[in-house]
C-alpha cells in the first residue's frame, strides 16, 4: 500500500484524462497496478499489450504526462 493517497488519486485522474484517451483511440489501455514510494508500475492492456512502440508509449507518453502534470520524481514501468 501506498503512503500517499493523495499522490495516487492525482495519478489516477492524469492517466484517465490525458493518457487513456490516447490508448483508447488506438484499442490499448494501461492499468495502474502499484504505486511504491516513486515507483508507478502499470500493465498495458489490448492493443498496447503485444504493440512493438509500447516502450515509447510508456517513456514519451506516460511518464513525460505523469512528470509534467503530477511529479518529476515519479518513475513509470511497466510489468
Amino acid at each position: 500500500m501506498n503512503p500517499n493517497p493523495e499522490l495516487l488519486k492525482k495519478i489516477i485522474e492524469v492517466v484517465d484524462q490525458h493518457i487513456r484517451p490516447s490508448l483508447d483511440m488506438d484499442g490499448g489501455d494501461v492499468e495502474i497496478i502499484s504505486l511504491i514510494g516513486n515507483t508507478l508500475s502499470v500493465k498495458f492492456k489490448g492493443a498496447c499489450s503485444g504493440c512493438i512502440r509500447a516502450g515509447e508509449t510508456l517513456k514519451y507518453g506516460i511518464q513525460r504526462t505523469i512528470n509534467q502534470l503530477v511529479s518529476k520524481d515519479i518513475v513509470v514501468v511497466s510489468v
